[in-house]
This record gives structure tokens, sequence and C-alpha cells, in this order.
């Protein structure tokens, strides 16, 4: 997805009732998220990363695909040899 935002760019947002921040048009944007969407509140020391769900469901899904397709295929090998056992 391409950003509209620059890395260096910053937005600020007010905190209101309920603690609640709304995200700027541009920080929206960046993100791919319309009203009703999850996003992901990563917090690391005094830093948050805030993540659209989809876009941190599919990058956890990517670092994951490549054990599971090995998996899938060593499990696959020895049905195979199991059945020829058999």
């Amino acid at each position: 997805m391409t950003s509209s935002m620059d890395h260096s760019q910053s937005q600020s947002s007010k905190v209101g009732r309920a603690y609640r921040v709304v995200l700027p048009p541009e920080v929206r944007t960046a993100l791919g998220v319309q009203e009703g969407d999850r996003v992901i509140f990563q917090i690391r020391d005094s830093e948050i990363r805030v993540q659209s769900l989809r876009e941190f469901t599919r990058a956890l899904q990517g670092s994951y695909a490549n054990l599971l397709s090995g998996a899938a295929d060593e499990l696959i090998t020895e049905r195979r040899a199991e059945a020829e056992r058999e």
C-alpha cells in the first residue's frame, strides 16, 4: 500500500471523552482504515505503533508461511510413507 504520509511526518489529535482519539485523515489514509475497522496497538517503551488489523494479520501470516508450508510438506511426506507401508 502506498502511504500518503512520509515516515517522518507527525500528526496530532486530542484525547477526548472516554479517552478516545480521532485518527486524522492523513493517518486513516496511510493505515488504509475506515470507520468500523479494527486497529492493533503495539506498545514498546514509551512509543505506540498503530496498525490495521488486516495488515497485522497479513504480516503475521507471512512470517509463519515458510514454517507452515515446510511442516505441511513434511506431514504429507510422512502420511504417504505410512500409506505405502500399509
